[in-house]
């Protein structure tokens, strides 16, 4: 693409500050994620949504990179990917040596913290595809 003048640029394929939302992403685990959790109506906050399809958009938050596709609404979102993206790998330091859960352990959690979690948002049901 680099030879043709239609994609040689800043923004490629894409207007000048179209925003993340209308770039197409690599399919992979968290584009498939929020994709699912939008299919099934979940009652997210759109901070939540952002956050699970552009964390691993490090060249983005971390170094300001595709600014040129950003807009506004990108720009409300970042401090709250930043933070998630920071959180995540501190507690993924700390649970480098925790190993794997039981399905006892598993379960205690979502009995007693992360299904009330799900049910506030409208993610405790089998979900459709």
């Amino acid at each position: 693409d680099e030879e043709d003048s239609r994609y040689n640029s800043d923004t490629g394929a894409y207007q000048a500050n179209c925003g993340l939302e209308n770039v197409s992403l690599m399919w992979a685990g968290c584009e498939f994620i929020y994709y699912l959790l939008r299919h099934n109506s979940t009652s997210l906050p759109e901070e939540a949504f952002a956050m699970i399809r552009f964390f691993l958009l490090g060249d983005w938050h971390e170094h300001r990179e595709y600014s040129s596709l950003t807009n506004a609404d990108d720009e409300d979102m970042l401090p709250f990917i930043q933070e998630f993206d920071a959180l995540r790998r501190s507690v993924r330091l700390k649970c480098v040596e925790c190993g794997n859960l039981t399905d006892e352990q598993c379960s205690f959690l979502w009995d007693n913290h992360y299904g009330d979690i799900a049910a506030k948002y409208n993610c405790d049901h089998v979900f459709n595809w």
